[in-house]
C-alpha cells in the first residue's frame, strides 16, 4: 500500500507528539514492543518492514484487509474538523499503538 506525503507527515506529527506520552506512560512490556519494533519516526512502515520485525518475535504478520470497521453514517455527521481528528487518532493508534504492543 502506498501513502502518500500527507499521510507520512502526519504519521511524524503524531509520533514526535505521543512519543514522550508513551514513554513517560506505557508499561514495561509496551515499551519493549516499541523498543523492538523500532517505528520510523519520519514514515509510515511497509506491512513488510513490520512482518520482519513481528513474525520473528511472536509468530504474527500483519496483513492489509478490505474489512470496514466503522459505521459510515456517524461518520459523515461529524464536522470536519472532528472528522479528522478521528482520522487521525484510528490511523495513528492502529499503526503505532496495536503495532507496539503486539510485538
Amino acid at each position: 500500500m502506498q501513502f502518500s506525503a500527507e499521510q507520512h507527515e502526519i504519521w511524524a506529527t503524531l509520533y514526535q507528539r505521543q512519543l514522550g506520552r508513551v514513554q513517560r506512560y506505557a508499561c514495561r512490556e509496551y515499551l519493549e514492543g516499541l523498543e523492538r519494533l523500532n517505528l520510523p519516526p519520519d514514515h509510515i512502515p511497509s506491512l513488510r518492514t513490520l512482518n520482519c520485525k513481528i513474525r520473528p518475535a511472536t509468530g504474527w504478520r500483519t496483513v492489509r484487509t478490505s474489512v470496514r470497521y466503522t459505521d459510515a453514517v456517524p461518520w459523515y455527521r461529524c464536522s470536519p474538523e472532528q472528522r479528522e481528528m478521528i482520522k487521525q487518532l484510528a490511523w495513528y493508534g492502529t499503526e503505532f499503538g496495536a503495532l507496539a504492543s503486539a510485538a
